[in-house]
């Protein structure tokens, strides 16, 4: 009776364990159906706000430069970031030359590897991105050579690239009057110091032409230098473009007052200069000569298209010379649409 009792009670305890084991069996096939499908969730998830995201920057930065931001953003834009999307959709908003925003609404589907067996139907994604644009109020990545206002002017209106002289007198005798700065005492250009730190040092100076000021600059009353430092011409290589290879980059404009038309926006001489910084312009340069201040030249043209990064938010409005910024101000209507 012993015996045949241990042996019912090894066959309970073995179906006991069965049961348990079966028990663990679908606890872990569901375990690994969540980290399989949730993985492809959260990657698909991933991919659509990557699409979204760079449809949104791209629409808008076309629309910054007059064209349709909207045309072709599913394609170009949204499609090269995330193959899968399958709807996207593009509204523009406020539209105008100084500014604007576009949200992008991109939508991929969701294929479960395991979760349909447990009942689990496959499902979407989608993400919601606004990115605005205008008229650059404070810029980061300038690169240290402010045109005085008169100059920048003349560069939106020419038809390819302008070799502005440094000597005043140089450039009259090139035959470009109107490209002279009205009263600047002594060149046509200026070094900003971008960090105002005193004194402007070279190391410096080099270090923000080859690649761009780290820091912020708005509009305003900003140090720097109205002399010539032949020491520079070391960096300027590194900028300069090539067809098939332009390397636009953003430069501060400085100007005067509206009351006083002789006012180039200058302040004193040499390293005890001020500049009276009112805008930016992105450009590009094509050549240049840096060997000495009555030969130096800069041969520069705008870039409509070339967008300066944006900074933090200036205090003080900006001038328009062309450049724009582009961000992103909303993602999935997080109740910032009016940063936009």
């Amino acid at each position: 009776m012993r015996v045949t009792h241990a042996r019912n009670l090894a066959r309970d305890e073995r179906g006991a364990s069965a049961v348990i084991v079966g028990i663990c069996i679908v606890m872990l096939f569901a375990f690994a159906t969540y980290a399989i499908d949730a993985g492809a969730l959260w990657e698909d998830r991933r991919n659509v706000i990557n699409a979204s995201d760079a449809a949104a920057l791209a629409a808008a930065q076309e629309y910054a430069t007059g064209g349709n931001g909207c045309a072709g953003v599913d394609d170009t834009y949204a499609g090269a970031n995330d193959i899968e999307v399958e709807e996207v959709v593009c509204e523009p908003s406020n539209i105008t030359s100084l500014g604007g925003f576009v949200t992008v609404t991109a939508t991929a589907p969701v294929d479960y590897t395991f979760a349909g067996i447990i009942g689990v139907l496959d499902r979407t994604v989608s993400s919601t991105t606004s990115a605005s644009y205008e008229v650059a109020q404070s810029v980061i990545g300038l690169r240290p050579f402010g045109l005085c206002e008169n100059i920048a002017l003349q560069l939106q209106f020419a038809e390819g690239p302008l070799r502005v002289y440094f000597d005043p007198e140089t450039q009259l005798l090139e035959g470009n009057p109107s490209l002279v700065c009205p009263d600047n005492p002594d060149g046509n250009w200026g070094l900003i110091d971008l960090d105002d730190s005193v004194p402007l040092g070279t190391p410096d100076l080099k270090e923000w032409i080859t690649g761009g000021y780290d820091g912020s600059v708005e509009p305003g009353l900003i140090g720097g230098d109205t002399g010539f430092r032949s020491a520079l011409s070391s960096a300027i290589p590194e900028i300069v473009s090539t067809t098939g290879n332009e390397k636009p980059f953003c430069l501060p404009i400085f100007g005067g007052s509206d009351e006083d038309e002789d006012d180039d926006g200058t302040d004193g001489h040499g390293a005890n200069a001020t500049f009276n910084v009112i805008g930016f312009a992105a450009v590009t340069l094509w050549s240049f000569e840096w060997q000495g201040s009555q030969d130096a030249y800069l041969e520069l043209q705008l870039e409509d298209g070339a967008l300066c990064a944006a900074g933090e938010a200036g205090d003080f409005p900006a001038a328009d010379f062309g450049a724009r910024t582009v961000r992103i101000c909303d993602v999935d209507f997080a109740d910032r649409r009016s940063e936009c």
